[in-house]
């Protein structure tokens, strides 16, 4: 109990994560969070009742406590989860009609168009008005006019917003599921000609002023003329703005295991902090001036916060470090496991979906690992020379993270950064220095010539950073694909979780741990060993939802025949399956006008696309088993259902809505299995 007494957030926050959990990924009803109430309140009442029993003193009460706070923080999880749901659902979505937005962040310009995060305030149909709520992006085509669109432009849409639906295409990210859990409703498409400016929205946001800040200091970067790619990695490592850096840039940074450099969160908020304890204290020397220092820290990380966009890695860092300078400040003690769990608690009550940001998971990982681990391997060896102990310490900080985030890493991106240690031994103490050049940098920006000697220091430490960071990435082997599925996964967490217990329990627990780890091991061993014997007898066919494109993958054994328009666009949606299925990729480059036949399992699929079929007549129709239908462009159905006698249709969204729905009337009135993969996600056949 004291362990609870100390931590009482951890408790919290593991039965406030349950019931997020329950609901969101294990579809419980919300009816369930109603019970949940009930139960806890009767079971409060019970204890009341029982602590003016003439027994008080023969039986223990604490569990009459505990669960029903348990149930409680259950309910309330549930009920968080359930209203952010309600909030993203929008009732606006597979409607075409006029709808008023407020563009709410900077534009980012793609090759084609304008990316835009907007705000749905109304919606105009049939002559009516509607008041209609959701976050949304809007690619705007690119034009003159759409290059103007500023944060604040209030903008009339004529458009539809399609409802989420699935993709579901194996082992790739699901972009509309991820929109959702970063709280937008839906995406869409706005031609040139269906969209005007009607006013600017001037009330004031805290978001929106600072956004305005943001804008202001990164105007400040420009007029100095730093670097292109330079000014975006300084713009990403200071103020979270990633907009303009390049894929390449990304990918080396990725590569070299530096990624996380280029995402503000605690390492930066650690920073800021030291600089302004470090300014201070000369306050802090003067009697009863610790608490003005505190504030003054205080105010300062919350503005860093709100410049960099309050994103959950930032918040956690900042609530932590708050808790700790309000402990200071009124002299209480603060336990730093606590004070983790309170952050996340606060964020997780802020927005439920936090839960499952990727960002989120891999920055507390981080956290725990280091403030857990870190001691521990910081204490395996005593270096006397003060140099040594620095950079002793610098991988004994990097080895914790990893061993923390790793397993997400392999799940979610399914690679591994080999140079790691390397990488943040040398990274790390050059961003901190490009941190501390950027913090005098904006200090003296408006005294002359300081400015412009600082820029030129700032250009020559990126430079070098992208420089290390890049050689990094062309080492041999630098990085190493590795696919894990969610099972295996469990299993490595268990196993790891039971041998870092096994170390630092008492004997009597570490039997356990070790028994535990072990078997978790073996499970995860047996399951390699079975998914390694099944590959050469593995068969699969996925036909993949990918817009307007078609791509079929068809596996056998080891090898794999890809059918696609190109080779090039195809690696999103195939690489993870056929890294998962340990498969050796050919590729066979559909035509414009093509019809091309294979069998599978010795069933016919023929893939039909383009006008090859347009005024053809035959007395000979051909069968198949199964048709898969991508764009067919002039031809029509009529035409396609004359020539072919399918058994089963597979309608790929490359065909078009209209043409989809005459399909689909066919193949009702003709009682024949079809599969719309638009409804109802990929086709996937074993």
């Amino acid at each position: 109990m004291e362990n609870l007494r100390n931590n009482p957030f951890l408790f919290l926050l593991s039965f406030l994560i349950m019931g997020i959990f329950m609901y969101i990924s294990m579809n419980i009803p919300f009816f369930f969070a109603i019970c949940f109430t009930a139960i806890a309140l009767t079971t409060l009442l019970l204890y009341k009742l029982l602590t003016h029993n003439s027994f008080k003193r023969k039986i223990s009460l604490h569990i009459l406590y505990i669960i029903p706070i348990a149930l409680l923080l259950m309910a309330g999880g549930m009920t968080l989860a359930h209203i952010k749901t309600k909030q993203v659902k929008s009732d606006f979505t597979d409607q075409k009609a006029l709808f008023t937005m407020t563009i709410m962040d900077k534009p980012i310009e793609k090759p084609n168009s304008f990316l835009c995060k907007a705000k749905i305030t109304h919606k105009l149909l049939n002559d009516s008005s509607f008041s209609a709520r959701g976050n949304v992006i809007i690619y705007v085509q690119k034009d003159s006019l759409s290059a103007s669109i500023s944060e604040g432009d209030i903008l009339l849409c004529h458009t539809v917003f399609p409802a989420y639906r699935p993709s579901g295409n194996p082992d790739v990210l699901d972009y509309n599921n991820y929109l959702f859990k970063q709280s937008i409703s839906s995406t869409a498409y706005i031609p040139a000609d269906k969209w005007k400016r009607v006013g600017k929205d001037t009330s004031f946001s805290i978001i929106k002023t600072a956004h305005n800040c943001r804008n202001f200091l990164m105007n400040i970067y420009k007029k100095y003329n730093i670097k292109e790619q330079n000014l975006a990695v300084l713009a990403a490592l200071t103020l979270g703005d990633k907009q303009q850096l390049d894929p390449d840039t990304k990918m080396a940074y990725s590569a070299s295991g530096a990624m996380h450099i280029l995402a503000v969160s605690g390492l930066h908020v650690g920073i800021i902090y030291a600089i302004l304890y470090l300014f201070l204290y000369p306050l802090r020397k003067r009697k009863n001036n610790s608490l003005i220092s505190s504030l003054i820290i205080f105010i300062a990380l919350w503005c860093y916060a709100f410049i960099t966009g309050l994103s959950p890695s930032v918040l956690r860092a900042t609530i932590m470090l708050s808790v700790i300078l309000i402990g200071k400040a009124s002299g209480r003690k603060s336990y730093i496991y606590n004070t983790i769990a309170l952050s996340a608690f606060l964020l997780l009550i802020y927005n439920p979906f936090y839960l499952y940001h990727v960002g989120f998971q891999l920055s507390y990982s981080a956290v725990l690992a280091i403030v857990f681990l870190q001691p521990k391997l910081y204490k395996l060896c005593y270096l006397p020379n003060k140099i040594l102990n620095y950079i002793w310490g610098l991988i004994t900080v990097s080895i914790a993270a990893h061993i923390g985030t790793f397993i997400w890493s392999l799940l979610y991106f399914h690679q591994f950064s080999t140079y790691f240690l390397l990488t943040n031994l040398i990274v790390i103490p050059i961003a901190t220095i490009i941190l501390y050049s950027a913090a005098l940098f904006f200090l003296f920006a408006f005294i002359p010539f300081i400015p412009q000697c600082l820029a030129l220091i700032l250009n020559a430490e990126l430079s070098i950073l992208n420089a290390f960071v890049k050689w990094i990435e062309h080492l041999p082997l630098s990085i190493i694909p590795c696919f894990i599925n969610k099972y295996q996964a469990i299993l490595l967490v268990i196993c790891i979780v039971g041998i870092l217990f096994a170390i630092t329990l008492d004997n009597k627990y570490k039997l356990w741990a070790i028994i535990v780890s072990a078997s978790a091991l073996l499970c995860l061993f047996i399951n390699v060993l079975v998914q390694l014997y099944n590959l050469n007898e593995q068969q699969k066919i996925v036909v993949y939802n990918a817009g307007n494109k078609p791509i079929i993958q068809i596996i056998e054994g080891r090898h794999s025949t890809i059918y696609a328009n190109d080779s090039t666009s195809v690696n999103y949606y195939t690489k993870n399956f056929t890294m998962k299925h340990k498969a050796n990729n050919v590729y066979n480059l559909l035509d414009e006008n093509t019809i091309k036949g294979f069998i599978f399992k010795g069933k016919k699929y023929c893939i039909l696309q383009g006008d090859i079929l347009h005024n053809k007549l035959t007395n000979d129709r051909l069968i198949t088993d199964y048709l898969i239908m991508a764009d067919i462009k002039n031809t029509y159905i009529e035409e396609i259902t004359a020539m072919i006698k399918a058994e089963n249709i597979i309608i790929t969204p490359a065909l078009n809505a209209w043409k989809s729905k005459k399909l689909i009337e066919y193949c009702i009135n003709n009682k024949i299995n079809y599969t719309d993969i638009r409804n109802t996600g990929a086709y996937i056949s074993e």
